[in-house]
């Protein structure tokens, strides 16, 4: 098949996840108003992969991690690169997966809008030679309805969301916290152990990495 073949191949399988993940959204009833609490009481992120505390190298076969869509970087506002884990673990909520995203310096973000959750059904069935992610079309389209949907009914409200669906550090990483707001501005903040003082409010001993604030509310 000729490059260009394999082009039109491509954006016509796509365009067909697009259409099936739609239908499927659209035929399934609205979840329940009350979805922070039921994901909350449900343990079923305690099996997954622990996030890696600096981004794994794009195309190191085999190592369990895959690069993300770029797409998915809407939903993590200030994320510089997101990676999802593979295979597929079977937890209550059905077959699960992690999710982090990482900085510019590529370490893990481990808290505000840029910061990844992990997905009650996974995308992702592996990588490609390229280190990009593998799609698995069942778990796109429980994706989307078991992920994506509750986010777009709290659109913007990463705090919300992160209430049922944490951002992982189980690996005891230096704290990064990422924040982009609805208005453009943004704020960045790293922990540094043994540097600094301790922030406002009591906030823990670090260092300010970057904090703009762009596009004030009018």
């Amino acid at each position: 098949m000729s490059t260009t073949g394999r082009r039109f191949a491509r954006a016509g399988w796509e365009l067909a996840l697009v259409v099936v993940a739609a239908t499927a959204v659209a035929c399934r009833s609205a979840a329940s108003d009350d979805w922070q609490a039921e994901a909350r009481t449900r343990h079923w992120t305690a099996g997954l992969p622990a996030c890696p505390c600096r981004q794994p190298e794009a195309g190191a076969s085999n190592d369990g991690w895959a690069l993300d869509r770029a797409s998915s970087l809407r939903q993590h506002h200030g994320a510089a690169a997101c990676i999802r884990s593979y295979p597929p673990v079977l937890t209550e909520a059905g077959r699960s997966g992690q999710q982090c995203c990482y900085d510019s310096t590529g370490v893990l973000v481990t808290s505000g809008s840029a910061a990844g959750t992990p997905d009650r059904a996974t995308s992702c069935r592996g990588e490609r030679a390229d280190g990009r992610m593998k799609v698995r079309l069942l778990g796109f389209v429980a994706h989307v309805t078991k992920d994506v949907k509750p986010w777009a009914r709290r659109y913007r409200s990463w705090r919300a969301y992160q209430e049922g669906w944490p951002p992982d550090n189980a690996n005891a990483c230096p704290a990064v916290h990422v924040e982009v707001s609805e208005h453009g501005g943004s704020f960045a903040w790293r922990a540094e152990p043994g540097f600094g003082s301790p922030g406002p409010a009591g906030e823990p001993a670090g260092a300010a990495v970057g904090a703009a604030r762009r596009g004030a509310a009018r």
